[in-house]
């Protein structure tokens, strides 16, 4: 392992066990970006396994997080298992449907574009059309707006 991420990892494990660390979120909120944060250093050094631990962790503690819905498909895309990583971007257009702000469309017409870039790897073009028109018209809007 990468001595830069050994230590990076080891510095998330310190912060984890200091109960009365000072910060303006909630315990939960801190644990769920701690353990966001150790996934993405895990996933980089394609330790995929550890990383989806730390995000199937995260989403314990907030089923709703949408980053870590995300970062899973990523994964899951990564690994070919194509089933898996468009549930996990459906799931992220569901949640971020709930928000009516230009960084919630941006993000679903990311998971729309995404969905179609699996297709494509899928060998699916019709599925992949559709995802891609998907994502222009939403992106479009917003560049109307």
């Amino acid at each position: 392992m990468n001595t830069d991420y050994k230590k990076i990892l080891d510095i998330l494990e310190i912060i984890k066990e200091i109960d009365d660390v000072d910060l303006l979120v909630e315990e939960g909120d801190r644990q769920q970006d701690l353990q966001n944060s150790e996934g993405k250093i895990l996933e980089d050094i394609t330790k995929y396994d550890n990383a989806m631990i730390c995000y199937d962790k995260s989403l314990e503690i907030d089923p709703m997080y949408a980053n870590a819905w995300e970062r899973k498909g990523m994964i899951y895309h990564k690994l070919k298992k194509f089933d898996d990583a468009i549930s996990c971007y459906d799931k992220v257009i569901e949640i971020d449907s709930k928000f009516e702000n230009d960084s919630s469309k941006f993000s679903i017409s990311e998971m729309w574009s995404r969905k179609g870039k699996i297709f494509d790897d899928w060998e699916k073009p019709e599925e992949s059309k559709e995802c891609f028109a998907k994502a222009n018209k939403m992106k479009s809007a917003l560049s109307d707006s």
